[in-house]
């Protein structure tokens, strides 16, 4: 019995307040976005943003930090336009070929959603 309340007291709460990220990181992984700071040149970067968004799994890429930000907001707009937000930390690609992936992704959102999805997308983003 004391076992199992203590199984409850530890065990139980890292279940329910984890993160799910084992999915999100096989979808990372899988992702075009991931291999962007291999591409050669911009035009690399953009044919793989094409391709994660044949897939549906486009990613929005941020300016790279020592630590990862996360807002409150960034769920919200995650599910409403079908993206999601990518830091890579300080190993991220070159500015200009995450700027060509985001550009590729942007066109596809107007595209999808018009402007508005413009109004709520973070500050931070690689443009």
């Amino acid at each position: 019995m004391r076992l199992y309340s203590l199984y409850i007291i530890l065990v139980l709460p890292a279940l329910a307040f984890g993160q799910s990220s084992n999915s999100r990181d096989k979808l990372v992984n899988q992702s075009g976005a991931i291999k962007v700071k291999f591409a050669n040149n911009p035009k690399e970067a953009s044919e793989l943003a094409n391709l994660d968004i044949k897939q549906g799994t486009t990613f929005i890429l941020l300016k790279n930090t020592f630590s990862p930000v996360v807002y409150n907001t960034d769920k919200k707009f995650e599910r409403k336009y079908n993206t999601r937000y990518l830091e890579s930390g300080c190993t991220g690609p070159a500015e200009e070929l995450a700027a060509e992936y985001n550009k590729t992704v942007f066109q596809f959102l107007t595209s999808k959603y018009g402007q508005e999805w413009r109004k709520e997308i973070r500050k931070d983003i690689i443009e």
